[in-house]
């Protein structure tokens, strides 16, 4: 149980932020998650749909550092009532219009619909994952007001972590950060100065 619990399910835009705008190949990436003693985690749907172009993700599934997760590891498709119920419940608050009549849950696909967050924040709830990782706010919101304080989901947005890995002591640099930082954070500018400074002093 304490291993499950140290797992973090990512969402496409975290990754995508923390990879794409930078220029190591995923190695901020896996800084932070050692840093936050998380191992990542993705749902299937997200690694080869929303993400299937995405270089950094192969390499690093390929080099078992992030694990891909499959319907059949938590969910019972002959005694699935509950997802079926959740999923449309989610769809419909996430998107505020009705999910569409005979669609396959399991499939179904378009864009700009939340449907990785949808599929990501079941599966962090049911393998009990210590955090659900996305740079959406109402992807966040959703996850953290979805369940019942039994079963309450944690989640992270980027500033977030970055802000924990700097309490942390962690030996990211602001050098390493920087383009990063400007590229996520343009249009947040109080955020990207308050990381700033917290990197410079560390440093």
């Amino acid at each position: 149980m304490e291993d499950r619990m140290q797992k973090a399910v990512i969402d496409a835009d975290f990754f995508i932020k923390l990879t794409e705008n930078a220029s190591d190949k995923g190695e901020l990436f896996c800084h932070i998650m050692k840093d936050l003693k998380v191992h990542p985690i993705m749902h299937r749907y997200v690694a080869e749909v929303e993400l299937k172009k995405n270089k950094e993700l192969k390499e690093l599934v390929d080099q078992g550092i992030i694990d891909i997760i499959d319907y059949e590891e938590y969910i019972d498709r002959k005694d699935d009532k509950e997802y079926q119920e959740y999923f449309k419940w989610a769809y419909e608050k996430m998107n505020r219009f009705d999910l569409p009549e005979n669609v396959d849950i399991y499939t179904y696909h378009d864009i700009d619909e939340n449907l990785g967050e949808i599929r990501s924040i079941y599966l962090a709830r049911q393998l009990n994952c210590m955090y659900f990782m996305s740079d959406d706010s109402g992807a966040r919101s959703f996850a953290k007001n979805a369940f019942s304080s039994k079963k309450k989901l944690e989640t992270m947005s980027i500033y977030e972590a970055l802000k924990q890995c700097c309490l942390l002591k962690t030996d990211i640099t602001l050098k390493k950060i920087n383009p990063v930082l400007h590229a996520v954070f343009r249009e947040r500018q109080q955020m990207l100065r308050e990381l700033q400074e917290m990197y410079a002093a560390k440093n």
